[in-house]
């Protein structure tokens, strides 16, 4: 998330300024330890304990009581939806393709950064 620019920025902007809530569950901060330890990122493990620290302080911890198997090229997204759940959240702000193609969830509508942004006139 800190290296994110544009539209993805600005949203997580809105979580630090406190405009939007920003949910996590202990399996999604697992997922991102997980993801960032790739070779790809170079990352060492210490950065990514602190990083996971960061986002920790800024978002609100759920545990999902539910499990969904939505997502049936991705499972692992169903955590998401788990979590938005749980926070009884109103959107889901995602670029994953698996997400956006659901559109919503029950009540829970999915957006892009672009369209929740054009949705609540944020620029």
């Amino acid at each position: 998330m800190l290296w994110y620019s544009g539209k993805p920025r600005i949203v997580f902007n809105l979580v630090l300024s406190g405009k939007v809530e920003l949910l996590v569950s202990e399996e999604i901060l697992e997922e991102i330890h997980e993801v960032l330890l790739r070779p790809k990122f170079k990352l060492t493990n210490s950065f990514v304990k602190e990083y996971i620290k960061e986002i920790e302080e800024i978002t609100r911890l759920v545990y999902p009581k539910r499990k969904v198997k939505i997502v049936k090229s991705d499972p692992d997204d169903d955590r998401i939806i788990e979590c938005a759940l749980e926070g009884k959240a109103k959107y889901i702000i995602s670029g994953d393709v698996h997400l956006l193609d659901l559109k919503n969830f029950e009540d829970i509508i999915i957006l892009s950064p672009s369209d929740f942004l054009t949705l609540f006139q944020v620029t």
